[in-house]
């Protein structure tokens, strides 16, 4: 079971990308308020109008323009999303060993990890001997997340990672997926344990958008948080059953909280982001 929520993490991370809406309500609401306005053009038809040949007036459209890397519906930009490695937060934690932590959170970027460089979500100190994990992904394309790995950290291990996991081929996850639809992703994975045994095997993900609500959470409460249901399987999981995973996400302050996460039973918003 533990090695089952370990994996969940994987998708984590692209469920972040739907949660940048902020304030909107629907994506198609949101898009319809974020579309250029034009200003109709006025006319006279009077006799008057006629007879002195006067030019009809025209009123110039009036246009907005989104950033190249805003979404096309909430016009939030993806370089705003991210945050710089000054910034931090704290998350309460809960272990598969039934003890409660308050680990330190952070981003970094470009980090060398499986051959590549990728930026990488820290939930902990990433140092053998901690209860620590990250998720590494290439983010170079707006809206799109390409996961290509984790490191597992325990108490239990002091001498290196916990496990690595590696996919063959990045698992890429779309931020464009509307409330209520279920994305379906699948991919190919190599899991190296401390001991140093690998095993290959394939995993799906099945993320659907559930909600736009509001939350009460150790570090406060906030309005305009995206819910996301997941079901993990494929031979992670033996082939025929699914593993249930939610999660709570929040513009400004990502992971509000993760049930099934990645190294631990939960993990719950403690100190925001900043």
């Amino acid at each position: 079971m533990q090695v089952t929520r370990q994996m969940t993490a994987a998708g984590a991370l692209a469920l972040l990308l739907s949660a940048c809406g902020g304030g909107t309500g629907t994506a198609d609401t949101a898009a319809s308020t974020a579309a250029p306005s034009t200003a109709p053009v006025s006319s006279s038809s009077s006799t008057e109008a006629v007879a002195t040949t006067q030019a009809p007036t025209t009123t110039a459209a009036a246009t907005s323009t989104l950033a190249p890397d805003a979404h096309p519906a909430f016009a939030v930009r993806w370089a705003d999303v991210w945050p710089d490695e000054t910034k931090s937060a704290v998350y309460r934690v809960d272990t598969f060993t039934g003890v409660e932590l308050e680990l330190p959170a952070r981003m970094e970027y470009g980090v060398q990890f499986a051959d590549g460089t990728y930026d990488r979500l820290v939930v902990g100190i990433l140092e053998p001997g901690n209860d620590a994990m990250a998720i590494y992904f290439d983010r170079s394309e707006p809206w799109e997340i390409r996961v290509v790995g984790e490191e597992i950290y325990s108490q239990s291990r002091p001498d290196g990672p916990e496990s690595v996991y590696v996919f063959d081929g990045p698992v890429v996850f779309n931020g464009l997926t509307p409330l209520g639809e279920t994305q379906m992703t699948e991919g190919q994975l190599a899991i190296t344990f401390g001991a140093g045994d690998t095993l290959e095997l394939g995993v799906t993900y099945e993320v659907t958008p559930r909600s736009i609500e509001s939350v009460t959470i150790a570090a406060g409460d906030f309005d305009d948080v995206l819910t996301v249901d997941a079901q993990v399987g494929g031979e992670l999981i033996g082939g025929s059953s699914t593993f249930a995973v939610g999660i709570w996400l929040h513009a400004d302050q990502f992971i509000l909280m993760f049930i099934g996460a990645s190294a631990f039973n939960a993990i719950e918003l403690l100190e925001p982001w900043g």
